[in-house]
């Protein structure tokens, strides 16, 4: 869910601030075609508990007799570092205000049927020069976000069969004897 929640992130970028977006694992900017741009570094991921963080998860397969249970879904949030970069101070001014007016208005992140909070941890700042060669006079901005709140279903979960009769036996105290008793478990239909 973290890499769909990131190709989201990245969409909702191209749509409502600058279709020139890319995600970078480092600061080598001369890989960008064209300036301006937005680039996204790869987010810092940092597991949270909630409160139904310890909840496992039984489906149960009633024609097979069959259940399989999951552990709890970790869930995170991904901190992104963001800079626009461009060769003129008023380009990047002028993105780096309309990237903080997109992250003021929009709250959440919409991925599929999921709604992820998300917040701005610094606006995009004061603008600076950079130095990377072969580039002179690159400016830029750096701002943060995070999304909130992402849950990445487990793969795999534990697998076996339903009980369907289950017999107990214990010692009678007043005869002594042991007893028993049969339970059937029947399935609804």
């Amino acid at each position: 869910m973290i890499v769909e929640a990131t190709r989201a992130l990245i969409q909702a970028l191209k749509q409502k601030v600058t279709p020139n977006v890319s995600i970078t694992t480092h600061t080598d900017m001369l890989e960008l075609a064209s300036l301006p741009a937005l680039v996204l570094f790869t987010p810092d991921l940092q597991r949270v508990r909630l409160n139904d963080d310890s909840c496992e998860t039984v489906v149960r397969n009633l024609a097979t007799g069959s259940a399989t249970i999951y552990p709890p879904a970790p869930t995170y949030d991904a901190t992104f570092d963001l800079e626009v970069v461009s060769d003129s101070t008023i380009k990047v001014l002028d993105l780096g205000e309309k990237f903080n007016t997109w992250a003021e208005r929009n709250p959440y992140l919409t991925v599929g049927d999921y709604s992820f909070p998300m917040m701005v941890l610094e606006p995009m700042g004061k603008a600076g020069s950079g130095s990377f060669p072969e580039r002179d006079n690159i400016r830029r901005l750096r701002g943060r976000i995070v999304v909130q709140g992402i849950e990445v279903p487990p793969d795999e979960g534990d697998s076996g069969k339903l009980v369907r009769e289950l017999e107990l036996g214990w010692r009678n105290e007043n005869s002594g004897a042991f007893d028993n008793v049969k339970v059937e478990f029947k399935t609804k239909g």
